[in-house]
């Protein structure tokens, strides 16, 4: 019997634990580009990675996040320049990708999350949104 219980505690936790009540936790996409070519995976440890897919090859970059301390509705995104991966055939838009995902991580970018919590909007500028998954 003590046996059965443990096991079924051991999965009840791992449950509990996989499961995420945080809003913000989950895969965004560009509100412009909703094709899927550029997903944001934000999870709940803290991560935070974004990888565009181009035709012949892709994109990465990783990094942080956390919640702005005035707010509940507010997180502040850090990407890390050292963590950029390409892997792209054409070396000119190899550069390109390089020389936008090193601006990405030139500076943090605050997104608040929209009332009905499938939006991230760019508190800077509000063109740049992501959309859930």
């Amino acid at each position: 019997m003590k046996t059965i219980f443990s096991i079924l505690s051991v999965i009840l936790l791992l449950t509990l634990s996989a499961c995420s009540g945080d809003p913000f936790v989950g895969e965004w996409m560009p509100s412009n580009d909703t094709s899927g070519t550029s997903v944001t995976e934000i999870n709940s440890d803290g991560t935070v990675a974004m990888i565009i897919d181009a035709e012949d090859g892709y994109g990465k970059i990783s990094g942080s996040w956390n919640r702005v301390s005035d707010s509940e509705n507010t997180i502040m995104i850090k990407f890390d320049e050292n963590t950029i991966e390409l892997d792209v055939e054409n070396p000119l838009i190899a550069m390109l990708m390089q020389q936008a995902l090193e601006a990405m991580a030139s500076e943090d970018a605050k997104f608040v999350l929209s009332e009905d919590g499938d939006r991230l909007i760019n508190e800077s500028d509000s063109s740049k949104s992501f959309v859930r998954k």
